[in-house]
Order: structure tokens, then C-alpha cells, then sequence
């Protein structure tokens, strides 16, 4: 199993945080977003229960980094089918070279 990669990004695309080198996710009753005031606060309930509510605009000065799930490139390859081969392919690919690509994920 590999583990989840991370990148930063803004406030409003970020589904994660970093706080203290821990990666939370938003809305696991942890860490959630919310505005008052028409300013942007993140509350993060602490291990000893207690709930606080961070300005966004501090978030530098914390050191706390906004962060979204790194997009995965697929992978491309090259690929021969040959004779006596274990894969089955029809007739017409034998001895052609096919450029492949990984399909991430499927389209609903």
C-alpha cells in the first residue's frame, strides 16, 4: 500500500492541513472550516478536548501549511505482444508495438 502523497495549496482547495508535521483532514470533527465575521477560521480540537479557532491569515506565522492530495501522472509504456505469449490479444496486434497508458481512475 503506498503511502498518500501531499502538496500545498491554497485555503479553498485544501482538504488537509499540517499542523506541527501531523496531516489532519478537514471534517472528521479534528479540524473543520468555517467564516465569521467574513474571515476564514479553522478550528482544530486539540488532544485534551479543548477547541481552538485559528485566523487563516495566521496560518504563516504558525507554520501551519494548507495542503490537497498530490495528482498521481499515470505511468506510460511500451508494449509487444508476441507469440506464445499468456496474454490473449487478437490476431491483428501480434508483433505491434502499442504505446499503453495507466488509466487513475474510471469515469462515471
Amino acid at each position: 500500500m503506498k503511502e498518500t502523497q501531499y502538496e500545498e495549496c491554497s485555503l479553498e482547495e485544501a482538504t488537509h492541513i499540517e499542523i506541527g508535521g501531523n496531516v489532519y483532514k478537514f471534517g472528521f470533527g479534528e479540524v473543520n472550516r468555517e467564516w465569521r465575521y467574513d474571515d476564514l477560521y479553522i478550528t482544530v480540537k486539540t488532544d485534551n478536548s479543548r477547541l481552538y479557532a485559528i485566523r487563516a491569515d495566521m496560518f504563516n506565522f504558525l507554520g501551519i501549511k494548507p495542503l490537497r492530495e498530490k495528482k498521481q501522472e499515470p505511468r506510460e509504456f511500451v508494449h509487444i505482444f508476441r507469440k506464445g505469449s499468456s496474454m490473449s490479444y487478437p490476431s491483428w496486434a501480434e508483433n505491434g508495438m502499442f504505446r499503453c497508458v495507466e488509466i487513475l481512475e474510471e469515469e462515471e
